[in-house]
């Protein structure tokens, strides 16, 4: 295990130029974060994996290029991202899935920027209290669930090669293999 240049960066290994960073592995030239692995040239990233060039992440898995997400996963060129897989150059999104080049959606449906903040500050995204309250996400979102597929691809669970694909809602917060109507 290999580690460089490190500065205030207690029970990290494996990294290079990492600065007041504490148990970040296998990471490179970011600063700010915490309890992370594959972290590179970002910010503030937090309880994170394999983001790269990013600002300000929490329980984020494979983000590039993006700040300020949120319990999401599979996001690159976007912003203001909460609960959400597989976006690219949106900005704020709560809860949706597969869309490109969107702003202020929720659950896959456009609001206007007002409606948008008006909901946002309706659920206090600041805080954990009102998430057990939010809807199923299957309530809201189409048919396009969570798959490893680059492009949109309708279905509820199928065979896809010999990959399983399930329906799931809010990243990690609420996966219910095959519950979904």
């Amino acid at each position: 295990m290999e580690t460089k240049r490190g500065i205030n960066s207690d029970y990290s290994n494996n990294f290079t130029d990492l600065k007041n960073c504490y148990l970040v592995f296998n990471s490179g030239y970011s600063e700010d974060s915490a309890y992370s692995n594959a972290v590179s040239h970002s910010k503030m990233a937090f309880d994170s994996s394999h983001v790269a060039k990013s600002e300000i992440c929490y329980e984020a898995f494979w983000i590039g290029n993006s700040s300020w997400v949120f319990f999401s996963s599979q996001i690159e060129d976007s912003y203001d991202i909460y609960f959400s897989k597989n976006l690219r150059g949106c900005n704020d999104c709560f809860g949706c899935v597969n869309l490109r080049n969107k702003s202020y959606y929720i659950f896959n449906e456009p609001y206007s920027k007002e409606e948008y903040a008006a909901k946002m500050s309706e659920w206090n995204s600041g805080s954990y209290a009102p998430l057990p309250q939010l809807p199923p996400f299957s309530a809201h979102c189409p048919a396009q669930y969570y798959s490893s597929l680059r492009s949109p691809v309708p279905m509820r669970g199928g065979e896809v090669g010999e990959q399983r694909i399930w329906q799931c809602g809010y990243a990690s917060l609420a996966c219910a293999h095959g519950a979904l109507p």
